[in-house]
């Protein structure tokens, strides 16, 4: 995250790190936590890695260096990526993961609202983005997880600065006119959430962007309420909710 601040434990209790162990064990990306088996995350962040078997899956932590081997990790029993997502075309960035052994829920740890497909619509003014990646373009991956808040910009207004591209319905994008505040490389994956009516909400699955916070290139991510057909079909889960729109706020 470029110009953000050091979240504290528990603050974003549905954030894990998807770590790829092959010789030494490294942060690649970023996922929420949907249900107690399953993360929604970024497609990209398997480019090149397909196999569940070297996957490693970190919930309620703050920093990274907190995790020894004794440290609960969870694997992959499924990998669901998107049946439409290309490599390094921008498109369907959004897969599925299935734990092996359910999560358990605890204050540091525990799943974030999905939104509604009614709320395609909704206007969202106060957005979070979260990750442990990069604070800047040539960076490194951050030991404490970053936050920052970040406005929602129209995808009309994100078409005109990313003229070589199409910006799409299923793609939502934030940043400031001036930069400064983005997501990174790192932070690919993770959420962007949103609170509405007193509850956060999912709103976006960092995906891409032209390098990190410049002036007049927001960031793109993932939307994931015109994916929540596909998120309940896959997960096929009374524990993977939409919200209702007429349910109580917490």
């Amino acid at each position: 995250i470029v110009g953000g601040t050091n979240a504290s434990l528990g603050e974003w209790p549905w954030q894990v790190s998807l770590q790829v162990k092959l010789v030494s064990q490294t942060h690649l990306c970023g996922g929420s936590i949907i249900g107690r088996q399953w993360v929604l995350t970024a497609a990209h962040c398997f480019d090149g890695i397909p196999y569940p078997d070297v996957w490693r899956i970190y919930g309620g932590i703050l920093s990274l260096s907190e995790i020894t081997k004794e440290t609960p990790s969870s694997r992959i029993k499924e990998l669901i990526i998107h049946q439409e997502y290309k490599v390094s075309e921008g498109n369907y960035d959004i897969a599925l993961i299935k734990l092996q052994t359910p999560l358990n829920y605890t204050e540091f740890q525990k799943p974030i609202s999905l939104p509604s497909k009614a709320d395609t619509n909704t206007i969202y003014t106060n957005c979070w983005v979260t990750g442990w990646g990069y604070t800047k373009e040539q960076g490194e991956t951050q030991n404490i997880l970053q936050k920052a808040t970040i406005p929602l910009v129209p995808n009309e207004e994100c078409q005109k600065k990313y003229r070589d591209y199409v910006i799409n319905k299923q793609m939502i994008c934030a940043g400031y006119k001036e930069g400064g505040t983005d997501a990174c490389k790192g932070d690919s994956g993770g959420p962007l959430v949103c609170k509405h009516s007193g509850r956060w909400q999912l709103v976006g699955i960092t995906s891409w962007g032209e390098g990190c916070a410049r002036k007049d290139q927001p960031g793109v991510y993932t939307k994931v309420s015109e994916y929540m057909d596909w998120i309940l079909e896959k997960t096929q889960s009374s524990d993977v909710r939409a919200l209702e729109t007429s349910s109580a706020v917490d």
